[in-house]
């Protein structure tokens, strides 16, 4: 026989082994019965370089009574070889038991990311596999708390007073609020903390504030609380105060008076006011305050049933937003106007009809979860099914061999009968 009939001979040989070898590495992987069952995240939706929670569980549903080892378990973007992450040797699973590996991840950029989690299992035979599980995360700015900080015209070296409305629009409550106030001016007791905000609820922080100049100045309220699931996140508002000249008045001028313009309302049970506090008169006036005015079938709105808007010059106006719990058939809310003027303290009440539509309120604090909220983000995750179970008895083994050594058979016969020639 020549050279070239022993190579070939030779290589038909190894290469029905290699065969052998493979078809018996995946049967003993199947046999194994290794999966990634689950991946979680927490919190479900992180924001932009928020640290968030993975964990994977890998369950051993094994047809033998073997235990196998993970030798690495990491995580990818689909179809790319980038590593977000990598645990080595996170540990071995029995047979019918699980195995839980959490880690991090972060995100600067807000979107959806495609990623994969991968793991390599060996088992007892010393056989390799390999397993992978799909992970889809949203990365977006938190939208369960909200801070609002209307700020209206100030005066030069006085105090105005400024409100920080946190909003907390989640079911669950909020923990370890911690609220503070900076910029340019000079803010008395700066911080502020509660122990917890409710879920559907608001919280006011009054402030007061002195501007030492006039001109546009900038401030910030930043407020950082605690998740339900445990997660510790903080949010900003800015507001921009235009600070004047205290307003001067001779004889001539008709003193300052506070009304309400342009008022629009909206909803019915829960109904919410907006429009302008305005001064109308000609000289400054101080510490206005709205607030909705209790009668048998209307009822101010927890916090948001009061609205401070200090003081307006001449001619100037602020915003406002009341909310009014309203029963029966009431065709008005009662707002209460209360403002200084000269050192005098004035009061009038103003009735604003209420709107005999069905429009919703368009602030859903202090009512029942937006529908269909809860499932915003969908179910992320893919189910990845067990394998399924096959026999484990002789003829099953013999069966998933018989090709294999059919093949290796054969190759060795024809070798010979070329030997032969």
């Amino acid at each position: 026989m020549t050279r070239t009939r022993v190579l070939a001979v030779a290589l038909a040989v190894a290469l029905a082994l290699q065969s052998v070898a493979a078809v018996a590495g995946v049967a003993a992987a199947q046999d194994a019965g290794v999966a990634i069952s689950d991946v979680t995240v927490v919190p479900e939706q992180p924001a932009p370089g928020e640290e968030f929670e993975v964990t994977v569980n890998l369950s051993n549903y094994g047809g033998s009574d073997e235990s196998v080892r993970v030798t690495d378990l990491y995580v990818r973007s689909n179809g790319e070889l980038k590593e977000y992450t990598r645990v080595d040797n996170p540990g071995a699973i029995p047979a019918g038991g699980q195995l839980t590996v959490p880690f991090t991840l972060s995100f600067e950029e807000k979107g959806t990311k495609n990623l994969r989690v991968h793991a390599t299992v060996q088992t007892g035979d010393g056989d390799y596999t390999k397993l992978q599980y799909p992970l889809y995360v949203t990365v977006d700015e938190p939208d369960d708390v909200l801070v609002s900080m209307p700020t209206s015209e100030a005066t030069a070296d006085e105090e105005t007073p400024v409100n920080v409305t946190v909003a907390n629009g989640a079911s669950e409550p909020i923990t370890g609020v911690s609220v503070s106030l900076e910029g340019d001016g000079s803010v008395a007791t700066s911080e502020r903390v509660v122990g917890s905000i409710e879920g559907a609820s608001d919280r006011a922080f009054n402030y007061t504030v002195n501007f030492s100049e006039t001109g546009p100045h900038d401030l910030q309220a930043t407020v950082t609380y605690t998740t339900a699931q445990g997660v510790t996140r903080t949010v900003t508002e800015s507001s921009t105060v235009d600070v004047v000249n205290e307003s001067t008045s001779d004889g001539d001028e008709i003193e300052g008076e506070v009304g309400l313009v342009s008022v629009e309302t909206r909803g019915s049970g829960v109904t919410t006011i907006q429009g302008e506090a305005a001064n109308v008169g000609g000289t400054r006036v101080e510490s206005v305050v709205l607030r909705v005015r209790e009668t048998e079938s209307v009822s101010p709105m927890s916090a948001s049933g009061e609205h401070f808007v200090g003081g307006l010059n001449a001619s100037a106006f602020d915003t406002f937003e009341l909310i009014a719990e309203v029963e029966g058939n009431a065709s008005t809310v009662p707002v209460e106007v209360e403002y200084l003027v000269d050192g005098e303290r004035l009061t009038k009440v103003q009735q604003v009809p209420v709107d005999s539509g069905d429009g919703a309120a368009p602030s859903d604090f202090g009512r029942d979860s937006e529908p269909g909220r809860e499932e915003q983000f969908g179910e992320q995750r893919m189910q990845q099914t067990p394998p399924q179970e096959r026999s484990t008895g002789l003829l099953g083994g013999i069966g998933g061999l018989l090709v294999p050594v059919v093949l290796v058979v054969g190759l060795l016969g024809g070798g010979y009968v070329l030997w032969r020639r």
